[in-house]
């Protein structure tokens, strides 16, 4: 087993990429105002946490390279129907739900959910492609 800061490194990352990963969906679910693209940024940090604490193999390992290429061309493609169909009604309010006494924009969601999944996954993905030549935290070289 390791000393030193690589092992203190190692224990608390491995315990905090999970919460980080919590804070983007409650990023996502609590933020009215550009939750989605602040929740894809937390997601892509926690990936490159899992990265930079683990290695880059662990990290495509957690979140396959595969996926995050079909999650980011169906984020770009939501985002761009959900634009379409504002675009012929009201700016983003378009379809109107009563949950809870409370309003909700589906448009305006769909928006924010295309958003995040965008802004994750291409994040990932560039920090993947970027940094797949550097060591990990505990690698001895």
């Amino acid at each position: 087993m390791r000393t030193g800061p690589q092992a203190v490194a190692r224990v608390f990352g491995k315990r905090i990429a999970p919460l980080v990963v919590l804070l983007a969906v409650f990023a996502l679910l609590g933020d009215p105002r550009g939750g989605g693209v602040l929740a894809g940024l937390i997601l892509a940090a926690a990936a490159a946490f899992t990265a930079t604490i683990g290695g880059i193999a662990l990290a495509m390992q957690v979140f396959a390279p595969a996926v995050l290429r079909s999650a980011s061309t169906w984020g770009v493609a939501l985002g761009l129907a959900a634009g379409m169909f504002a675009s012929s009604g009201a700016a983003f309010n378009f379809i109107i739900v009563e949950i809870a006494g409370r309003s909700i924009s589906v448009g305006g969601a769909l928006l924010h959910l295309a958003a995040f999944v965008t802004v994750a996954s291409v994040g990932a993905l560039v920090f993947f492609g970027l940094g797949a030549r550097e060591p990990a935290v505990d690698d001895p070289r």
